[in-house]
């Protein structure tokens, strides 16, 4: 299924194609869809992609490109999830500058959810981010700095409901975020 949708000027192109669904039961994972495939491309105006005080903003016209590779792989079970999504972000400032006007984005996923019985179930989850720019990492607000940006998300759950009413989780998350800067930090 293709969609155009023009908004405020800006062109957005989306693609989806056998999206997999899956929810938490025995019963009802869904097995006949095992892969998508997507695509954005949006237009953007940022006053400050600095994000530098007001007496030093820089401001830019740009592009962002995320193309994104989905697999999902059902079991009696289990469900294995699998993506794979890289970004392009072009800022035509930084050209305009001299500057590399191109930042880029790697981010894999991968989700396993096993149901024990209907009330007992686990959840694994890992994301790795590497990116240019730490803000494109962990969406926060940074300074923009020269270099690889890392960064790895992980998180074990298990659900146990004790009624219908009453349920826990017991979970572990741990996060690792590691910047690198091979130079000044670029304005």
């Amino acid at each position: 299924m293709k969609k155009l949708i023009a908004s405020i000027g800006l062109v957005a192109v989306g693609t989806a194609g056998l999206q997999a669904a899956y929810a938490p039961g025995l019963d009802s994972m869904e097995t006949s869809k095992m892969w998508s495939v997507s695509a954005t491309l949006r237009g953007f105006y940022d006053d400050n992609y600095t994000t530098a005080p007001s007496g030093s903003k820089r401001n830019s016209f740009g592009f962002a490109v995320k193309p994104s590779v989905s697999l999902n792989l059902p079991m009696d079970q289990t469900l294995i999830s699998l993506r794979y999504t890289y970004g392009l972000y072009y800022y035509q400032d930084r050209e305009d500058l001299g500057q590399k006007p191109i930042d880029q984005t790697h981010q894999l996923d991968l989700s396993i959810d096993h149901a024990f019985t209907e009330r007992w179930t686990a959840k694994v989850t890992d994301s790795f981010v590497s990116a240019q720019e730490p803000g494109l990492v962990n969406g926060g607000a940074v300074n923009r700095t020269q270099g690889n940006n890392i960064h790895n998300d992980g998180r074990v759950a298990v659900n146990t409901a004790w009624t219908e009413l009453f349920s826990t989780e017991l979970g572990y998350q741990n996060s690792l975020y590691d910047y690198q800067q091979s130079g000044p930090s670029s304005l």
